[in-house]
């Protein structure tokens, strides 16, 4: 595979990492957000629990009283709960990380496409979408411009497609 095309699968990767990682810090500053509202809200209700259990030491215990008491206890659990999940902090992965990543991957791509044809046509179309083939000419010498999408990552439909122009002699 060609060194330049290599390197733009590596920025590729490197780019959609980045994106990954700023849409998870953003994620984490909502959630911040909505723990100070929790904790407003805890604290709101835990007034109104201890408002309740002393009207029920007060007159004794109604049926009312003590169903509104359980129910925001049980509400009160409920976002202390929600509190305690960890939002785990985005990782950030360096290009060379990355860059060692797709060196491997094109390695074994390699190992594989020598090894066995069927997987490697299995791995070919895990990778590569449509292909179209244009007739060209470099410097004299017949080639075909390869046009295409070139899937990034394994296993998702959603990942990022990086297009593909490469050339190779006829």
């Amino acid at each position: 595979m060609r060194p330049d095309i290599v390197q733009s699968l590596i920025v590729e990767c490197h780019r959609h990492l980045l994106d990954e990682s700023a849409r998870q810090r953003a994620a984490i500053q909502e959630r911040q957000s909505s723990t100070h509202d929790l904790k407003l809200q805890i604290g709101r209700l835990v007034r109104e629990r201890e408002n309740i259990k002393a009207a029920i030491r007060e007159i004794g215990p109604s049926p009312d009283l003590v169903s509104e008491y359980k129910n925001l206890d049980s509400r009160v659990n409920t976002l202390t709960q929600e509190l305690r999940v960890p939002a785990a902090p985005p990782r950030m992965v360096p290009i060379e990380e990355v860059s060692q990543l797709v060196h491997a991957r094109i390695a074994r791509l390699k190992d594989m496409l020598l090894a066995d044809k069927r997987s490697a046509r299995r791995a070919i179309r895990m990778h590569l979408g449509e292909l179209v083939l244009h007739p060209d000419d470099r410097n004299g010498v017949p080639v075909y411009r390869v046009e295409g999408k070139l899937n990034l990552t394994i296993g998702t439909d959603s990942a990022p497609n990086q297009n593909a122009d490469t050339s190779a002699a006829a």
